[in-house]
C-alpha cells in the first residue's frame, strides 16, 4: 500500500486517515469486506500499533484500502477493550445495530 495521508494525529498514536463520512459505517456493516464506493472486495488492511500496555494488549489504527478504487478509511483499535475491538463503532451504536441485522437474518 502507498504510504496514505495522515490527518489529525494524536499524542498516543492513533490516527485517522482516510474516509470518515457516513459511507464508513456501510463499510463496518458489511463486516469491512465491501467497499462503499465501487462494490469491490479487494481490501488491503495495514495494522498501524500505537503502544502495548504491560500486560500485552495493545492499541492503535487499522487502515483498509480499496485495491480497487483506493477510497481508504481508518478505524482506531484497543485489544484491551470490554467488547468491539474497533471501539469507535461501540461509541457510534453501530456495533448493536450490526447485531440486530444479523440476528433478523437468522430468524
Amino acid at each position: 500500500m502507498e504510504k496514505l495521508e495522515i490527518h489529525h494525529k494524536y499524542s498516543n498514536g492513533q490516527f485517522k486517515a482516510g474516509d470518515h463520512s457516513e459511507c464508513r459505517k456501510e463499510f463496518y456493516m458489511s463486516n469491512y469486506k465491501v467497499c462503499p464506493k465501487c462494490k469491490s472486495q479487494d481490501f488491503t488492511e495495514e495494522h498501524y500499533v500505537a503502544n502495548c500496555r504491560w500486560n500485552g494488549d495493545g492499541f492503535g489504527t487499522d487502515v483498509f484500502k480499496c485495491n480497487n478504487c483506493n477510497w481508504y478509511t481508518s478505524f482506531e483499535y484497543d485489544e484491551g477493550g470490554d467488547s468491539e475491538y474497533y471501539y469507535e463503532a461501540r461509541w457510534n451504536g453501530w456495533e448493536n445495530e450490526r447485531d440486530a441485522k444479523e440476528k433478523e437474518k437468522k430468524d
